[in-house]
């Protein structure tokens, strides 16, 4: 199944660089990978509406935040197109912290936004 997307790999271990989607059983499944090879999108783009809230990142001149900005674009053009979408991702979540932990993850930890947890269709795996 991997052998036909953009797959580095040394010996039997294989890294996903870049988001893939794949059906299996029935259920669409993103693979949504911690290091996205060429993460960049143009400046100006379009913000979806369940991200209006961080719509400040385009201004940041944090190099996290603005990947938490691309990253969140990104995972929204996926949801909307497949809104029942199971994504297995290796991110943070904004806001939220480990149990017994007094620090939150913030944009500048590179995270996701807390809306794709609000949203009852998608499933997250991390």
């Amino acid at each position: 199944m991997l052998d036909k997307y953009n797959i580095s790999h040394v010996g039997k271990l294989k890294f996903i660089t870049e988001p893939f989607l794949e059906t299996i059983e029935g259920q669409q499944v993103l693979f949504f990978p911690y290091m996205i090879k060429n993460l960049e999108l143009p400046q100006r783009e379009s913000i979806p509406q369940q991200l209006q809230s961080i719509s400040y990142l385009a201004e940041s001149t944090n190099k996290n935040e603005q990947k938490s900005r691309i990253i969140n674009n990104l995972l929204a053009s996926y949801t909307e197109k497949y809104p029942n979408l199971l994504v297995i991702h290796h991110y943070y979540l904004h806001n939220t912290q480990f149990p017994g932990q007094k620090s939150r993850f913030s944009y500048k930890d590179i995270a996701l936004s807390e809306v794709f947890l609000q949203n009852a269709q998608i499933k997250m795996i991390s």
